[in-house]
């Protein structure tokens, strides 16, 4: 018996490199969930290093699915992520 392989039309080629990583799937669903999200408790969120935050917040940027904000203060530099719009 041949198994049938449903074709998926509305998953583009972005959404699926972003499932590659479970971590970016996990940053994805928090994002839908609140919003808006700092960095850093993102990185607690998800138990992964400041690094690893950093690299996957890049990449889903660059792959066209969040919008990075920098909050310029005197100590430190916030970074804020929502989904886009």
């Amino acid at each position: 018996m041949r198994k049938r392989i449903k074709r998926i039309s509305s998953v583009d080629k972005n959404t699926l490199l972003a499932l590659v990583n479970p971590s970016k799937v996990k940053i994805l669903e928090i994002l839908k969930k609140e919003q808006k999200q700092n960095q850093s408790d993102l990185k607690k969120k998800l138990n992964i290093s400041h690094t690893e935050t950093r690299r996957y917040i890049n990449a889903l940027q660059k792959q066209g699915f969040l919008k990075k904000k920098v909050v310029k203060k005197k100590r430190g530099s916030p970074v804020f992520v929502s989904l886009k719009k």
